[in-house]
């Protein structure tokens, strides 16, 4: 084990802002139930708070599994992304306002996807690849071919500036900031018109769908030469923090045979509001 350089473990409030070589120095997998996470499929885990769901998915990140198996991104058998609710960015409360009117379902799952996407890009903006031209040539093909299209499907007009953009990491960083951009409009919008009239609120923006914008991207970025060879793992943590409208979309979302190039690694404290 190498040498622990944290004060105390107990510092952080939560296993995400713990640096990557210190979750492999605390981390020990003696969970039984660790060693089902890693393979390929949907898998809901349960337990208590505290009783160490979220450790096991960040030990499950890129930053971590590199470290571990002393590899490069594109070895590794899986690229994870956590999401963990409880952070904030998909707000149990912020749709509530629709009480089953006027496209609940639809306007959650456009929410969820989005903001999955911010984390996705997130990750992406934030690992080392080994940098080249012929990596940053592939990523502007990638934001040009595929993530300009995609906006274009889901309605996004506004347009954005890539003049100056050179490197995979600016490409991923201004797909990233569009998701945000994308993310703000929507609430704002959509709240302000249910507060301002709820009877006649009519929603003619933006709408990222699972099946016609997260899965298309995802199945293209897996093409991509510096990605392993192994699924992508969306790893949702308390997802019994989800409202019941936002449950039933993430459970659509795990009945699709997608598990070859895209799990979904759930957790929750024994509280899930439907299955």
């Amino acid at each position: 084990m190498g040498e622990f350089k944290s004060k105390s473990p107990f510092e952080y409030a939560s296993p995400e802002a713990i640096p990557a070589q210190d979750i492999i120095d605390l981390f020990v997998p003696v969970f039984g139930e660790y060693y089902n996470l890693p393979s390929p499929g949907h898998t809901f885990i349960h337990g208590p708070r505290g009783s160490g769901k979220s450790m096991m998915f960040r030990y499950m990140t890129p930053e971590c599994q590199i470290l571990s198996k002393n590899c490069s991104i594109k070895e590794l058998d899986y690229f994870a992304v956590l999401v963990p609710i409880k952070e904030g960015r998909i707000k149990k409360h912020v749709l509530q306002v629709l009480n089953g009117r006027h496209a609940e379902f639809r306007l959650n799952e456009h929410y969820m996807v989005v903001n999955v996407m911010f984390k996705l890009l997130e990750k992406l903006e934030i690992n080392e690849f080994v940098k080249s031209e012929k990596l940053n040539v592939e990523v502007k093909k990638f934001y040009e071919n595929t993530f300009l299209e995609l906006l274009e499907l889901a309605r996004w007009k506004e347009e954005i500036d890539t003049t100056k953009i050179k490197t995979a990491e600016e490409y991923f960083s201004i797909m990233k900031k569009t998701m945000n951009r994308i993310n703000m409009s929507f609430t704002f919008d959509v709240l302000n018109k249910l507060s301002e009239n709820p009877i006649d609120f009519a929603y003619h923006g933006c709408l990222c769908l699972f099946n016609e914008f997260l899965l298309e991207f995802i199945k293209e970025l897996k093409k991509l030469d510096f990605m392993p060879n192994g699924p992508i793992y969306l790893m949702i943590d308390d997802a019994d923090n989800l409202s019941l409208t936002q449950t039933k979309v993430l459970n659509t979302w795990v009945s699709l045979r997608t598990s070859k190039f895209l799990s979904f690694k759930i957790s929750t404290q024994l509280n899930y509001s439907t299955y």
